[in-house]
């Protein structure tokens, strides 16, 4: 399957697209909204010439919003308070940081300190930033996901930063982005977030058939082939009347930057170069409440008022609710209203977002196309193949730094109209961001089954299905309080072991689809990662169980023998 960006009359079930639905409710919520802020500034103990301009500006934020689809600000907290966030942020990476050859990886989730703390988490989670998300989806809205990822120089085409569109078609994902230069409190300059402007107008196509309905997948929301990108920069070029493509990258500004943009319908990317600097970054995803019910923490966790306990924890809320909490941070949105009216915070689109020159637009192209792939990376990297005598010992290092490469392969997951695919985020992240330690500890579970491995050990894309399905059901009954399974995946405790269980099982589900889609040996070879992965993760909810224990050796023997032979 290609990706095929398409205007929206042009879509084969608009009735799919929640960004398409409830119109008159969007624009009823975006009128209360924007009249309680309005009405809050007018109240606030402003002088009356700064009331009006601090409503201009909001207004000014908000139609810039309208018109290019996202903003982008400079510095939205003073120097000081952003050393101190970068001085939390850098000693959690420290401590929970899973360091792979692509990234460090923190889920932000388990980091209440930072997640709730309102005193450190104002660039990634201001008032002024969720008004404007709000805004844009048109109704409350709550996180999705939350993550902190540092990036070293390096080129290499993998999921995590090839050029794409976010989460799923149907959906409507926003997402606050910020990002600044490794250990420093400057901008980025390397590693870069890069955009198509005008592509958020379009949508992604959908499949349609009578066994699946309304469906996609994720490489229909990747365009890595000459192909795929072609016809998007097409599509773009058609839209806005342009001969040449319109790329921007985000570099060269001295203070650290917040984005507020579309990430499920914008095409973007990390441009992941071998030069440039290293780049830190906060990614808070955002969908409105109505679309996707849920909570980002444990539901039995207690709550606060607080805007950011609010967006973390709770479920369902009525609007009026929701604004009245807004409402609550009006010094908080005028002190950045006016900082930016004062030039301390910087409105990124007046000052120098131009788009890609000619040559620096033939090195992008070029990364997008022909940056190696994770198997290129894999083959330089991993020892050499072990020698027929290895023994179990040797056998489990070189299985453990093959994992470390093929779970983050090529994979293909099935995305649904009605979304439901959703609860898998957590698994899907956490079995692929998990620590060589944690994989050395998934593959020491099953050091006696590393002998005697053979070519008969490798199932068929059918019978790989089959397991899986067969080993989803089994999350459907009772299963232990879950500590094993914590103790490898520390984020199930923030959760909650039912959102865990339920995560698992839809991926199980998900997995058992997708390998019968797979389309090279790398994609076989990395789903098979993650059911190998997932397989055991769901033997360590279940606990005892001879057909369940049965199932994950079969699907571990597998992946051994697949990851083994290259």
């Amino acid at each position: 399957m290609q990706p095929e960006l398409v205007p929206l009359t042009d879509l084969k079930a608009p009735e799919a697209y929640k960004r398409l639905s409830d119109l008159d409710d969007k624009a009823a919520f975006r009128a209360m909204l924007r009249q309680s802020l309005t009405r809050s500034l007018q109240e606030a103990e402003l002088s009356r010439p700064n009331r009006e301009e601090l409503t201009g500006q909001l207004d000014a934020l908000l139609r810039q919003l309208e018109s290019d689809g996202l903003v982008m600000l400079g510095g939205v907290v003073s120097e000081i308070q952003f050393r101190e966030f970068v001085a939390r942020y850098e000693k959690m990476m420290a401590v929970k940081g899973n360091n792979t050859f692509i990234h460090n990886f923190v889920d932000v989730r388990s980091e209440a300190r930072i997640l709730l703390d309102e005193t450190v988490n104002e660039s990634f989670c201001h008032p002024l930033l969720i008004a404007i998300v709000a805004y844009a989806v048109g109704g409350p809205v709550r996180m999705v996901d939350v993550r902190a990822k540092d990036a070293e120089p390096i080129s290499v085409l993998a999921q995590d930063n090839m050029l794409h569109i976010d989460n799923t078609p149907f959906n409507d994902e926003y997402k606050i982005l910020l990002t600044w230069e490794k250990g420093t409190t400057r901008g980025p300059n390397g590693q870069n977030f890069t955009y198509l402007p005008g592509t958020h107008r379009l949508a992604r196509q959908c499949e349609v058939d009578d066994r699946r309905g309304v469906w996609s997948s994720e490489n229909c929301s990747i365009f890595t082939t000459a192909d795929s990108l072609e016809k998007l920069l097409q599509a773009q070029s058609d839209l806005l009347e342009i001969d040449e493509p319109a790329v921007i990258e985000v570099a060269g500004f001295p203070l650290p930057v917040s984005t507020v943009f579309p990430a499920g319908s914008l095409a973007h990317h990390r441009f992941r170069t071998a030069t440039g600097q290293s780049r830190s970054c906060v990614i808070a995803a955002f969908h409105r409440v109505a679309d996707n019910p849920g909570s980002l923490r444990d539901p039995g966790e207690p709550t606060t008022s607080t805007l950011s306990s609010l967006l973390a924890h709770e479920s369902t809320r009525q609007q009026q609710e929701f604004i009245s909490a807004l409402a609550r941070d009006v010094d908080r949105i005028s002190e950045l209203l006016s900082r930016i009216c004062e030039g301390e915070t910087a409105k990124l689109h007046e000052h120098g977002l131009e788009t890609m020159s000619a040559t620096r637009l033939d090195v992008w192209r070029a990364s997008v196309l022909d940056a190696p792939p994770v198997r290129d990376i894999r083959a330089a990297r991993v020892s050499s193949f072990p020698l027929p005598n290895a023994s179990g010992p040797e056998l489990c290092r070189a299985l453990v730094e093959r994992l470390m490469f093929d779970k983050h392969g090529p994979i293909d997951l099935i995305l649904y109209a009605d979304n439901h695919e959703e609860v898998r985020k957590w698994a899907r992240n956490s079995l692929r961001e998990t620590s060589e330690e944690g994989v050395a500890a998934v593959v020491a579970c099953y050091s006696d089954e590393m002998s005697g491995l053979s070519a008969r050990d490798v199932l068929q894309a059918s019978a790989l299905s089959d397991s899986m399905s067969e080993i989803s059901g089994y999350l459907d009954g009772p299963h232990r309080s879950g500590e094993e399974l914590v103790a490898l995946q520390p984020t199930a405790h923030d959760v909650g072991l039912l959102t865990a269980t339920a995560s698992l099982r839809q991926l199980a589900i998900d997995l058992a689809e997708a390998i019968l889609r797979v389309d090279s040996r790398d994609s076989f070879r990395s789903t098979s990662a993650f059911a190998m992965l997932t397989s055991d993760a769901i033997r360590r909810l279940v606990g005892p169980s001879n057909r369940v224990d049965t199932l994950s050796v079969e699907i571990f023997r597998h992946y051994a023998c697949l990851a083994l032979a290259d």
